[in-house]
């Protein structure tokens, strides 16, 4: 796989994924946590990853006119995110987003290691603690694609970037 420099101060991961398509993105449906054929995934590399709040709970904040404005669990679980490279040696930031119910997120793992299920825990436990949200939880799956090109990478970026002008569009979208 070919691996792809970063940006300076750019914030990236790997798990199990299938092929990047924007067409994906836009349809979780076809998201499923399925090995993609032939990857080996012992290899470093880049990866758009995708966290759902559980029953898609709007916990995270608003989006008015194409911004997000986080709210208390939505703060926490940036200021989790943003520290996981301290926590994980192997593990760099790229673009992410969060939104009312979800998270996303181009991660690069220079080596393989759990850091997706730390950030869990931490931000479950703190938005629990700190917020009085005893019933905060993430899905216990996610979604990731393993980013194959320099053009997928920037496409992904770009649709991170964009997705909050989206949101009345997404599949996600709910009411506040």
């Amino acid at each position: 796989m070919q691996r792809f420099p970063l940006p300076v101060g750019k914030i990236a991961w790997i798990t199990r994924s299938h092929p990047f398509s924007l067409s994906h993105v836009k349809s979780f449906a076809h998201f499923q946590n399925r090995l993609l054929a032939g990857y080996d995934y012992s290899q470093p590399g880049f990866y758009f990853v995708t966290i759902c709040t559980q029953e898609h709970r709007l916990v995270f904040g608003t989006i008015v006119d194409g911004q997000v404005n986080l709210r208390g669990p939505g703060q926490i679980a940036q200021s989790v995110w943003v520290t996981l490279p301290r926590r994980f040696a192997h593990v760099k930031l790229d673009e992410y987003v969060f939104m009312p119910n979800h998270m996303h997120a181009i991660v690069e793992l220079i080596d393989i290691d759990p850091a997706q299920p730390a950030f869990k825990a931490a931000t479950s436990y703190q938005i629990r603690r700190s917020q009085g949200n005893p019933w905060f939880a993430w899905q216990d799956d996610y979604y990731d694609t393993v980013i194959q090109t320099e053009a997928a990478l920037q496409q992904i970026r770009q649709y991170i970037a964009e997705n909050p002008l989206r949101w009345t569009q997404d599949k996600l979208y709910r009411r506040y």
